[in-house]
C-alpha cells in the first residue's frame, strides 16, 4: 500500500510540473492517470492494407493534446514488420504541429486493437470500434471512454453517416454530447 501511495505521489507531481512548464489542462492529465478502462466492443478483424492512407478527424472528443488543432488528419503506413507508422498533423495558431509515432497490436493477430506510442515508454491505447465496408469512415477510441473520434477519408462526413457513428459510440458506453466538429477551414496563414 505504501509502495501505491508513494507512486501515486511521484505520478502527480510529474505531472503537475509537465502542466507548469507545458502549460496543459490538468484536470484532463489527472483524469488520464487514473482513468478506469472497462471491456469495449470492436470490430473483429481490420484489413490493415486498406486501412492505411490519410483520414481526416471528422468528429472528435476534446482531446488536450489536440487543443486549438484545425484541420486534423492522420496518416497511417503498414510497415514490412506489421506495425504501423504514425503521422498526425494539424494547424494550430497557424502553424503546422505534427506528431509521429508507431503503432502495434496489443495482442498478437488482433489488428483491431492497438498499442499507440509517441513518446517512449508512454502509449496509449486506439480501438477500432466501426468502420464501413468501403474503409471510407471509422470509429475509433479508448477502452477508458475518454477519447473518442470519426474520421473519415474526405474532410466531411455526411449527417446520416454521423448518426449512425454517434448511435454506435452510445451504444458503447460513450458520451455522444461530447462530440466536436473538426475545423477543416484553413488557409495558408493557418
Amino acid at each position: 500500500m505504501f509502495k501505491f501511495i508513494v507512486l501515486t505521489g511521484i505520478c502527480l507531481c510529474i505531472a503537475i510540473l509537465t502542466v507548469a512548464f507545458v502549460k496543459l489542462p490538468i484536470k484532463y492529465i489527472i483524469r488520464d492517470l487514473f482513468a478506469k478502462e472497462l471491456p469495449l466492443e470492436t470490430v473483429q478483424n481490420v484489413d490493415l492494407n486498406r486501412y492505411q492512407g490519410t483520414w481526416f478527424s471528422a468528429y472528435e472528443f476534446y482531446a488536450w493534446f489536440q487543443a486549438g488543432c484545425k484541420c486534423t488528419k492522420a496518416e497511417y503506413l503498414l510497415t514490412d514488420s506489421g506495425k504501423v507508422e504514425v503521422k498526425n498533423s494539424c494547424y494550430r495558431d497557424g502553424n503546422l504541429v505534427t506528431a509521429t509515432a508507431i503503432a502495434w497490436p496489443i495482442n498478437k493477430g488482433d489488428n483491431y486493437k492497438l498499442y499507440v506510442q509517441f513518446r517512449a515508454p508512454f502509449k496509449g491505447k486506439y480501438y477500432i470500434l466501426s468502420i464501413d465496408e468501403d474503409y471510407q469512415h471509422v470509429l475509433v477510441g479508448t477502452p477508458d471512454r475518454n477519447y473518442l473520434w470519426i474520421l473519415s477519408r474526405t474532410k466531411t462526413i455526411d449527417e446520416n453517416t454521423f448518426k449512425e457513428f454517434k448511435a454506435k459510440a452510445e451504444e458503447l458506453g460513450f458520451e455522444s454530447s461530447r462530440f466536436l466538429k473538426v475545423d477543416h477551414e484553413c488557409s495558408k496563414s493557418d
